[in-house]
C-alpha cells in the first residue's frame, strides 16, 4: 500500500512539474523590456529607448493576451528630442523550441502621447517583437529579440527597426 502511495505521489509531482512549463493556461507573465532602435523618417535618421512594464495571461496554452506600458526618448540628428507615453494590448503566442527555450512572437498596437518642444501629438504604432527566451531558472525567463515598430497614425510615418531585451517569470 504504501509503494502505491509513493507511486502515485511520484506520478502526480511529474504531471505538476511538466505543467509548471512556460505557456500554460491561467499562468500570469510580468515582465519589463528595454529596446533600442535605429530609425528613419522623411530622409533623416535617429536613436529611440524605450521602457516599458507589461503583463500577459495565458488564456488557453500558448496564446496570451495582456498589455504594457512605456515611456520613449527619441533623438538624433534632425530630431528635437521627442518624449512619449503610451499603453499597448498584446497577442502573444508560446512556441517551445526545448525544455529551457520558446520563441515568444506579440503583436501588438500602441496608442501613445509624444510631445517635443512645446508641440504633442497622439500616435498608433503596431508593434512586432519575436524574443527567444531563455528559462536559467523556474519561472524566470531572459529573453532577446527583434523588433519592428510602424507608426500608422499621426503626421509623420515612421519604421523602426531594431533589436529589444526582456526580462519577465511567471506564475
Amino acid at each position: 500500500m504504501a509503494r502505491r502511495i509513493v507511486v502515485a505521489a511520484l506520478l502526480l509531482a511529474g504531471a505538476a512539474d511538466a505543467e509548471e512549463g512556460f505557456g500554460h493556461r491561467g499562468q500570469v507573465v510580468p515582465f519589463g523590456s528595454l529596446s533600442y532602435s535605429h530609425l528613419s523618417a522623411n530622409g533623416q535618421s535617429g536613436d529611440d529607448l524605450s521602457l516599458g512594464p507589461g503583463v500577459l495571461w495565458f488564456l488557453t496554452d500558448y496564446v496570451s493576451i495582456g498589455g504594457s506600458a512605456s515611456y520613449r526618448y527619441l533623438s538624433g540628428p534632425g530630431f528635437t528630442a521627442l518624449h512619449a507615453l503610451g499603453v499597448e494590448p498584446t497577442l502573444a503566442v508560446a512556441l517551445p523550441l526545448a525544455d529551457n527555450v520558446a520563441l515568444f512572437p506579440r503583436f501588438g498596437v500602441e496608442f501613445s502621447w509624444a510631445w517635443s518642444g512645446g508641440n504633442s501629438a497622439n500616435v498608433t504604432t503596431l508593434d512586432g517583437f519575436v524574443p527567444l527566451l531563455f528559462f536559467p531558472a523556474p519561472h524566470f525567463y531572459l529573453g532577446i529579440g527583434p523588433q519592428l515598430r510602424i507608426d500608422v497614425g499621426g503626421d509623420n510615418r515612421t519604421t523602426m527597426v531594431g533589436f529589444a531585451t526582456e526580462i519577465g517569470g511567471w506564475f
